[in-house]
């Protein structure tokens, strides 16, 4: 286990594996139950990521759902913006969320229903919806063993005429439209996905300035030029609005009955996920809202982006430096007691951006891309790489 150093950029702590129910997993990497209906995508931070509607398979060896009131009609290119949105954490952070996609149709299996909705009896289906399942309670496993909390992103697609993001947090519409006062109360805080922050972020916020307020997820959205409900903009839906409120996995993985992960359905409109270009520019602006979110209510920048050391050969490199702010805007700073070594900025395929020897205590990063980066200090000696996140 690596020992915790004097710097923001130096505490060490992720290892490329977990081990649960004996199972290894290599972050980033996509596992599969035995007949790749389910992926899971291993992640190293304190998001999880489920696609339940996008899948594309319909195998003949499981039989059509055939049940009363299901819905069949695939939520489309949710499993593309999933995947897209993996990626835009990935380049923003350098970690990676936990994701667990169904790869089945929804007319085979519907992944955000209990089992006998999901599959309709169908024993192939069943045991697919158990891959799903089992594949989340790993994930939320990892999450409360390595950070202790975190939260659970159910992504969908609505084909509502109102082209805006529907946010559910178990709440309908008739308590959405209560008074902040009626809202805070603890009766509807507790029926909430999201009861344990509600309890207990980082600033005191109560459950009307997080699910609606200017520090809401969807007003960190609408910031980025994507219309929300409910948010500090569109405080609740109005009566003859449509609105998704949550469904089955964000009551099944969020707080509302227990527990430290919290959970928030997202309802995409259709003009975010219908074409590659929307996908793409949506997913950057989602990735950032998302991390920002986690840094304003859930985690201080240096526990939630623990997950970016990569190696330290000697703690001597790290015992007298600290290189900061992590992530960087235009400039980062040093911290040293060292008097000869170098510095290295390499991108993530390991071509160098910066090569200084011995630089002075401030450096200009304006002209690199936003992303991460790998960060190396050499000496004679000793060797330390850290990755950096450049905003």
């Amino acid at each position: 286990m690596c020992k915790n150093v004097r710097t923001i950029l130096l505490i060490c702590y992720t290892t490329l594996y977990f081990s649960v129910n004996a199972q290894e997993y290599t972050v980033g990497q996509s596992y599969f139950d035995d007949k790749k209906y389910i992926e899971y995508i291993a992640g190293n931070l304190p998001i999880i990521i489920s696609s339940s509607h996008g899948g594309d398979k319909s195998p003949d060896e499981i039989a059509d759902r055939e049940c009363e009131n299901c819905v069949y009609g695939n939520d489309l290119y949710t499993q593309e913006l999933t995947r897209t949105l993996v990626d835009e954490i990935h380049n923003l952070t350098g970690c990676y969320p936990h994701v667990i996609i169904n790869r089945l149709s929804r007319a085979k299996l519907d992944a955000n229903r209990s089992i006998e909705e999901a599959a309709d009896g169908d024993p192939i289906a069943e045991q697919a919806w158990h891959d799903y399942n089992n594949f989340l309670d790993t994930a939320n496993h990892i999450v409360t063993e390595s950070y202790g909390k975190g939260i659970f992103f159910d992504l969908h697609g609505h084909g509502h005429e109102i082209m805006r993001l529907e946010l559910g947090y178990l709440l309908n519409k008739t308590r959405l439209q209560l008074s902040d006062m009626e809202l805070n109360s603890e009766d509807i805080s507790n029926r909430t996905s999201i009861k344990n922050l509600i309890g207990s972020n980082l600033n005191g916020y109560d459950a009307s300035e997080l699910i609606r307020g200017d520090v809401s997820l969807g007003a960190l959205i609408e910031e980025k030029g994507y219309p929300s409900v409910p948010s500090n903009n569109i405080k609740f839906p109005e009566e003859d609005d449509p609105y998704f409120s949550g469904g089955y996995n964000t009551i099944q993985n969020g707080s509302r009955d227990g527990g430290t992960i919290d959970a928030i359905q997202i309802e995409c409109h259709q003009s975010v996920r219908f074409t590659t270009a929307e996908r793409d520019a949506f997913a950057k602006e989602l990735s950032v809202a998302i991390i920002d979110f986690l840094l304003l209510h859930y985690f201080e920048e240096e526990e939630l982006l623990k997950c970016n050391i990569v190696s330290s050969s000697k703690n001597e490199v790290a015992k007298n430096l600290r290189i900061f702010p992590n992530p960087a805007g235009n400039q980062l700073y040093l911290e040293t007691e060292l008097t000869n070594y170098k510095l290295i900025v390499a991108d993530g395929l390991g071509q160098k951006i910066i090569e200084l020897e011995t630089p002075s205590k401030q450096i200009d990063i304006s002209h690199i891309k936003p992303g991460y980066y790998i960060v190396t200090i050499e000496t004679e000696s000793s060797l330390l790489s850290t990755k950096l996140i450049k905003r």
